[in-house]
């Protein structure tokens, strides 16, 4: 049996969420925008995950506009809250560079394309981003923070709670990609004072496709899909019921066991570090190294005199799935982003590993990584004659 330390990439369709969706296929089918008894249950169908999204998520019902992931949800906030700043003089933008591609993308288009400037932050070499560091870089005419709220990669938590309030009294559009945020932490928008955030059903154990965009109430957003009146009028297009139906109900369920979740794969987390540290000289941790700062389930680590993504094809040749960086940058030969952001050297971020706990991570999944991944790094390191063994 293959084990999977990828979920900060995806993870698998829980057995709830995909009963639901297989439920609403065959049962609650129609248009939720029909007037008849059958477009109506789709309509409350829809509904309902929207109210065990908002719940779980800590915001009002009427502030949750379904989209087809977070990188669209990414996008919209951002190119709308950037454009409608503009129309009062505002075009600077402040964002860290460890943030996630979907959003520097969007915010170098507005830079290169759109005459905005941005402020680009450096994260510090364990790739902490500070709310005063946030706060010195507003200029009079700022018009968008973006902060993630805990980084794909290293799984550090950044200080949006502390920023929410502070951005607010400024007049500071704030939107935080909460991705990795929902179902790992207390997620409480309305607490954390953002203007906008975007969400995903697939890091949860939904179905991939579909996502959603938190728009505090009274923000002005201009429509990002015209040609219908669906999701007030924001985004058109016929609703994807049963994707919908799957992503409330696997919110509400992933909301519901945080606590457990946090308790238990943090545990394992940190007896994953502790074999690796103890098994093999040479390894580095790559983020926070306060537990209470960073995610339970993420694990990013640098091996002396290896290359990150030989070690994952060993790895995987084994049967063990792990990452090398953010999956929305496979393929690329450059190392991760976020730790060249934390002035890393080229050599460490090229030699990392991100290893993401499921939900149903056990011991024996920890054991046996253990068992494997210290003659895979030795064997990667022997390869090179120059290179003495460092275990």
């Amino acid at each position: 049996m293959r084990l999977y330390f990828d979920s900060n990439a995806t993870t698998a369709l829980r057995s709830e969420a995909r009963d639901a969706l297989v439920h609403t296929y065959d049962h609650v089918w129609a248009n939720a925008s029909s007037v008849h008894m059958d477009g109506r249950a789709a309509r409350e169908s829809v509904e309902r995950a929207r109210q065990q999204l908002a719940k779980a998520s800590g915001c009002r019902s009427d502030e949750i506009i379904f989209t087809s992931g977070a990188t669209e949800a990414n996008n919209t906030a951002l190119m709308g809250a950037a454009f409608t700043a503009a129309e009062a003089g505002k075009k600077h933008l402040v964002v860290p560079r460890s943030e996630h591609p979907s959003v520097i993308g969007p915010v170098e288009r507005l830079v290169s394309d759109y005459g905005f400037r941005c402020t680009w932050l450096s994260p510090d070499t364990e790739g902490r981003i500070g709310a005063e560091q946030v706060l010195d870089a507003l200029e009079e005419d700022t018009a968008l923070v973006a902060l993630m709220g805990a980084n794909n990669e290293t799984g550090n938590l950044y200080p949006v709670y502390e920023l929410g309030p502070e951005l607010n009294a400024r007049g500071v559009h704030f939107h935080v990609d909460c991705v990795q945020l929902l179902g790992k932490t207390e997620l409480n928008l309305a607490t954390m004072g953002a203007t906008s955030a975007a969400l995903s059903a697939h890091k949860i154990y939904g179905p991939k496709g579909v996502g959603a965009l938190y728009l505090k109430k009274g923000t002005r957003l201009p429509s990002f899909m015209v040609g219908g009146h669906q999701e007030r009028e924001k985004r058109a297009g016929t609703e994807p019921v049963p994707l919908i139906v799957a992503f409330g109900l696997a919110a509400e369920l992933a909301a519901s066991e945080v606590s457990d979740y946090q308790e238990r794969i943090g545990a394992l987390r940190d007896q994953l570090w502790q074999g690796i540290k103890e098994s093999m000289s040479g390894v580095y941790r790559n983020g926070d190294v306060n537990k209470d700062l960073a995610l339970p389930n993420t694990l990013n680590i640098s091996f002396d005199d290896t290359e990150g993504e030989t070690i994952l094809i060993s790895l995987d040749l084994m049967g063990v799935s792990v990452s090398s960086g953010s999956a929305c940058t496979a393929g690329s030969l450059e190392p991760s982003h976020v730790l060249l952001a934390m002035n890393l050297p080229k050599s460490r971020a090229r030699a990392a590993l991100r290893f993401s706990l499921t939900k149903d991570c056990t011991e024996g999944d920890i054991r046996r990584v253990l068992e494997l991944l210290p003659q895979v790094v030795a064997d990667v390191r022997g390869a090179d004659p120059s290179v003495e063994s460092r275990i």
